[in-house]
């Protein structure tokens, strides 16, 4: 219990501050270029919700006579700092391997948050990035490598990798999603643009994208760094400041 209390605490404290040095700065209207902006504290929250399910009506009393219905996964990435959390729907149909598979993986989480950086990045020198401690979407070598590019390829001087502890993960990005499914089971849904548009309504925050965009960088570990093992057991991961920077 002491573990999950100080994690708790190291979370709040980064939203604290996050929200603190943006409240200190004007904030880029348009996507800024990396290490454009002198902020350190820019806190990024990321997490998948429960897949929902097309169609859906609030007055339905039982299963409809769909065999399985779509199922649309829900990853969000919220960004503390500017009250801002960016949904991203992905359709049965969208997902990087047939049938709806494998988008709860390294290749799905990777570029969903290297398009939040990209086109909604605040220009940030450092910045800390809080997740679960999910081997498989998180907790793995293709995200340690893809952090290690973006220090080497400019984007970062430095990026903080944060696993709470399983069990104990709720944070804001789960705030969002109540918003979204509170919404959803009083929504009548048909479509996938019905979905979004109950996104853009469940809060002020919540923004929504509509995504089919894989980053195919499965092999970025074997070209550019020397697998680093044995790093399963650890809750908080630092990449390294390279010098002048």
């Amino acid at each position: 219990m002491h573990e999950v209390k100080a994690e708790r605490q190291l979370y709040n404290q980064s939203v604290t501050n996050a929200r603190a040095e943006i409240a200190e700065q004007p904030v880029p209207v348009n996507p800024a270029p990396g290490m454009s902006m002198d902020l350190q504290n820019v806190h990024y929250t990321f997490d998948y919700s429960q897949a929902v399910s097309i169609p859906h009506h609030v007055c339905q009393v039982g299963p409809l006579y769909f065999a399985t219905p779509r199922k649309v996964q829900v990853f969000g990435v919220a960004m503390e700092g500017i009250r801002k959390q960016f949904n991203f729907l992905i359709d049965e149909d969208s997902t990087p391997w047939e049938n709806g598979t494998k988008v709860k993986g390294a290749i799905g989480v990777i570029s969903m948050l290297h398009y939040c950086f990209e086109n909604f990045g605040l220009g940030e020198k450092e910045c800390h990035l809080h997740c679960d401690n999910a081997s498989g979407e998180n907790k793995n070598k293709f995200m340690l490598a893809y952090l290690m590019w973006r220090i080497l390829s400019g984007k970062h001087s430095k990026i903080n990798l944060h696993m709470q502890v399983p069990y104990h993960g709720k944070s804001l990005v789960d705030a969002e999603f109540a918003y979204i499914k509170k919404l959803y089971r009083r929504a009548e849904v048909d479509s996938l643009e019905q979905l979004a548009s109950v996104v853009r309504k469940s809060a002020r925050s919540n923004e929504v994208i509509v995504w089919w965009g894989w980053q195919r960088m499965a092999r970025l570990e074997d070209i550019y760094f020397r697998v680093l093992r044995f790093f399963q057991g650890h809750q908080e991961i630092q990449t390294p400041c390279l010098p002048g920077r």
